[in-house]
């Protein structure tokens, strides 16, 4: 059996370490389709590619103004892994887990001898996801228990994209199932954490105003998001943030939905 990490995406200087790191050592391939914007990403990206062979990276310019752009990116991958298989004559099951440059994989090793146990029996899964909101001490409560849909599934050459957003892989088996063996961590919505690790840095280096103790409890009120704060009517911001974030127009949109 080979497991296959499949990663699309760019603009993640921040967290791309995070989601290498996670994966690399024990992923039999890793295909990086790059979007050719961040050149940060790629320079990180290319440190990887020095130091292990089973690094692809695959540079093509995302077409952020065609609406089938997620699908058509994600065919890339496909498309590579299936060239690979043929290259190498592999004749075993191929697994593919696919993520995003903002999350990370919690124990990949956890997957891979799940994968090879006889508790394996389906042909793709949908993985437990954490996704933190705004800081290190949230989580997305929405639902009590969070997959993300085919984030893992047995690689077959029919295997596509559909060209929409927010595709999901089509061909890929009857049989699918959730699985908690490990977990995704979602960075997106906390992308502001990574200013603050920054800010907390540069303060301990360089502050003469505060004191260490200050700047350690000042930083991890902001981790934990226990910083006193209080609450804000959106009404009462000024005119350039309401226009700046369409609120006016969008609490307008929810009142006429919610009178329905």
């Amino acid at each position: 059996m080979k497991l296959v990490t499949a990663i699309m995406g760019d603009n993640a200087k921040d967290t791309i370490n995070l989601c290498i790191d996670s994966v690399i050592d024990i992923a039999d391939k890793v295909f990086f389709i790059w979007g050719t914007e961040c050149k940060e990403t790629m320079k990180i990206l290319g440190e990887y590619e020095k130091s292990h062979d089973n690094l692809c990276i695959v540079e093509r310019k995302y077409e952020h103004e065609h609406k089938g752009c997620n699908g058509r990116a994600r065919n890339a991958y496909i498309k590579e892994i299936n060239k690979w298989i043929k290259e190498e004559n592999i004749t075993e099951d191929v697994w593919v887990l696919v993520i995003d440059p903002d999350e990370f994989v919690e124990d990949i090793t956890k997957l891979k001898e799940f994968l090879k146990s006889d508790k394996n029996k389906y042909d793709a899964y949908g993985i437990h996801m954490h996704h933190f909101i705004g800081d290190l001490g949230h989580v997305d409560s929405a639902k009590d228990v969070h997959y993300c849909p085919a984030r893992l599934f047995k690689f077959n050459k029919d295997i596509t994209y559909p060209e929409i957003a927010h595709s999901l892989p089509k061909n890929i088996g009857n049989q699918q199932a959730l699985l908690v063996v490990t977990t995704l961590w979602h960075l997106a919505y906390c992308r502001n954490m990574f200013w603050i690790l920054r800010r907390f840095k540069q303060n301990l280096e360089k502050s003469t105003i505060h004191t260490k103790d200050f700047l350690n409890k000042w930083y991890m009120a902001h981790l934990t998001g226990n910083y006193p704060t209080a609450v804000i009517k959106t009404n009462q911001l000024p005119k350039q943030l309401r226009d700046k974030f369409m609120i006016d127009n969008v609490v307008k949109e929810i009142m006429v939905e919610e009178k329905k």
